[in-house]
């Protein structure tokens, strides 16, 4: 059979490129979706450009690295957009998740593991004495100061 014009789509087989461009389409617009309630019904959009056009979303976001990398939102409460999506690692997305902290460790925000290996602590350590102690992050690591 003949490919589409964008040649990411054939009969029985597709890129990768081209099943991400499908599945956020559904993430975001088919409510029968299993991931739509963290989407669409959240008001996650896909731009009008890359809606209408996998050849546009493709030449924005370009070739999947590895097969290690899926599709990123880089600001979680925005839509895929142009400047709001990457290819990234599951270790990078899961450090962008809504439901993950951050510390602001002077002009940085860091997560919490981030924070152990850099301070050179074990996470379980700084976890318990942020969380269960109530300890503050500068008492946590025994520092004076993070500015």
């Amino acid at each position: 059979m003949s490919n589409f014009r964008h040649g990411h789509k054939r009969v029985g087989r597709a890129t990768p490129e081209y099943n991400a461009w499908n599945n956020l389409k559904k993430r975001c617009y088919d409510s029968s979706s299993k991931d739509y309630k963290n989407y669409g019904a959240r008001g996650i959009t896909v731009c009008d450009e890359w809606l209408n056009s996998f050849s546009v979303f493709h030449a924005a976001i370009g070739k999947r690295p590895t097969p290690q990398h899926t599709i990123d939102r880089i600001d979680n409460s925005l839509g895929y957009q142009p400047g709001n999506v990457r290819w990234a690692t599951r270790d990078v997305q899961g450090k962008n998740r809504r439901n993950v902290r951050r510390y602001w460790v002077g002009e940085l925000d860091y997560t919490l593991p981030e924070i152990a290996e850099l301070f050179g602590i074990a996470y379980w350590t700084l976890r318990a004495r942020l969380l269960r102690l109530g300890w503050t992050l500068e008492r946590s690591l025994g520092v004076v100061s993070l500015a």
